[in-house]
């Protein structure tokens, strides 16, 4: 690899293979260079290509050897709870007894449980808290994130959470992509009142945030007796009229129709899908939204991750 000082013009980039996300056959297109060199100038990446291509058109200033080693571009994180306070390791002995992710939430924890302790933390210290967990991040390869709030569940503290995200992209060299997560759970003041709860974040709370330009992406934990189909879809068509684009976290724990809602809205992704229908996965296909994976979840909940749709 060589780092070079020439100057380089904005327009050259390096091309990707596709102009939108890659599908079925074309994932397996990875564009290996073997013998490969990156040029860089003032501290961005200014092309790839094969050493010999390199090395006839710059000249370098610094030369890092990388020889017998793989170069990649930085790991994207597309779906994180980055911004709480507090731990609820505690909870593992609940779930080897049996409770399951809804009863615990029910009880006041899980979500409830992390709530309260965001809430008590000023932002000073979910700063440091989460300038921390970037560092961990970027020693592992990662180096873009998109970043939810969800753990506030009150305007002051939902905007506290998308602060100090903007707060640390704004500091770098992590990259977080701020996504604004009110409807992760029902807050226990507004127990028995999700409506109202869904108004009060349609009305008041994504305007301020979409005004005052805190977050580019609308999520809704879609999930029976927490936020159902009518609920979610109410909350992502108002973000999408704000200009915010949408997420869904969908059929993660029963098979309530979020993935074809996801098609329905034109989300960008619908993340979990465990229990995802093979109706919803085929409509998901024709609208374009991205099935975000993630294996680790169910393993950590306990729950049963062995399902499989054919082809689907």
């Amino acid at each position: 690899m060589k780092k070079i000082s020439r100057h380089y013009h904005p327009e050259q980039k390096a091309a990707g293979l596709h102009q939108r996300p890659a599908k079925g056959p074309e994932m397996k297109e990875l564009g290996i260079i073997h013998d490969g060199a990156v040029a860089i100038a003032n501290g961005k990446i200014v092309t790839v290509s094969k050493s010999e291509e390199i090395s006839s058109k710059y000249a370098a200033n610094e030369r890092l050897d990388a020889a017998g080693k793989t170069a990649t571009p930085g790991l994207i994180d597309a779906h994180t709870h980055f911004v709480f306070a507090g731990s609820r390791e505690s909870e593992l002995e609940l779930k080897i007894k049996g409770a399951s992710y809804l009863e615990i939430l029910q009880k006041g924890g899980g979500i409830l449980r992390t709530v309260r302790d965001t809430r008590a933390a000023s932002k000073e210290t979910l700063l440091q808290t989460c300038r921390e967990r970037a560092k961990s991040l970027l020693v592992h390869g990662t180096t873009t994130i998109e970043a939810k709030s969800g753990y506030g569940l009150s305007l002051h503290d939902e905007i506290k959470s998308l602060e100090v995200i903007n707060s640390l992209n704004d500091e770098g060299p992590l990259t977080l992509i701020p996504t604004f997560l009110g409807a992760h759970a029902i807050p226990a003041e507004f127990d028995g009142r999700v409506d109202e709860y869904v108004d009060l974040i349609i009305v008041d709370w994504l305007r301020q945030i979409s005004q005052r330009h805190l977050a580019r992406f609308c999520d809704v934990f879609c999930e029976k007796s927490v936020f159902e189909i009518a609920e979610s879809r109410r909350l992502l068509l108002a973000g999408k009229r704000l200009g915010l684009m949408l997420r869904i976290h969908a059929d993660e724990l029963y098979p309530l129709g979020g993935a074809e809602l996801a098609a329905e809205v034109g989300a960008v992704s619908a993340d979990h899908l465990l229990y995802g229908s093979d109706l919803g996965v085929e409509r998901m296909k024709q609208a374009g939204v991205i099935a975000t994976l993630l294996p680790a979840a169910p393993l950590t909940l306990m729950l049963d991750s062995t399902r499989t749709r054919g082809n689907s």
